[in-house]
């Protein structure tokens, strides 16, 4: 499959962010005994984060766009108070920069941190 450039910019970075916020995002709470404090969670994240773009061809650069908390309260599970640390980046690369090899290398890295992919939708061609 062939990525445009526009696509693979923002494959490249919701892959990395995406796999860093189920890391630690909301979910059943059992997991997170004791649960991590925002700055705790927040460095968890951006060494999640560089570590994954340490993985992708040299050329590119990471560039912080957003973060932030987002509630994270369930009545029907009993979670209450707590919240999700999102942080967002993009990827900022020239036209020879091999976005094609970007995908591969990140679903090895997420394998080799213990993810389990429950989707996989790089073979579905969008019109």
């Amino acid at each position: 499959m062939t990525i445009n450039r526009r696509m693979g910019r923002w494959i490249a970075g919701a892959a990395i962010v995406i796999g860093a916020a189920l890391i630690a995002g909301c979910g059943d709470d059992s997991y997170m005994q004791p649960t991590m404090t925002t700055a705790e969670a927040e460095a968890r994240i951006e060494k999640l984060i560089h570590d994954a773009f340490a993985r992708l061809p040299p050329g590119a650069t990471l560039i912080r766009s957003w973060n932030g908390g987002v509630p994270c309260e369930d009545i029907f599970r009993g979670l209450y108070g707590k919240e999700t640390v999102e942080i967002h980046y993009k990827i900022d690369y020239s036209r020879e920069w091999p976005v094609d090899e970007v995908i591969p290398r990140l679903v090895e890295y997420w394998k080799q941190q213990g993810t389990t992919v429950h989707r996989d939708d790089r073979d579905h061609v969008q019109p």
